[in-house]
């Protein structure tokens, strides 16, 4: 994840590498707040090119404590 913070905290995220062309539609980046994470809905076409379509943004979950932690 790239941090660009702005004067509001969020950061810009750019969407990972793609290879098909930009005029394909494809999501170029979004603006996430800390604490947030980016998951990216990928296209892939027959011709093996990739782009990112779209993406949802979650709130970070932390790990589940291990049984070693429980004791």
């Amino acid at each position: 994840m790239s941090i660009s913070p702005d004067t509001a905290g969020r950061v810009w995220v750019p969407a990972p590498l793609q290879s098909a062309p930009v005029n394909t539609g494809s999501v170029q980046g979004v603006w996430a707040m800390p604490g947030e994470e980016v998951e990216w809905n990928w296209v892939h076409l027959s011709n093996g090119q990739s782009y990112v379509s779209g993406y949802a943004i979650k709130n970070k979950t932390l790990p589940e404590p291990s049984e070693e932690s429980k004791l």
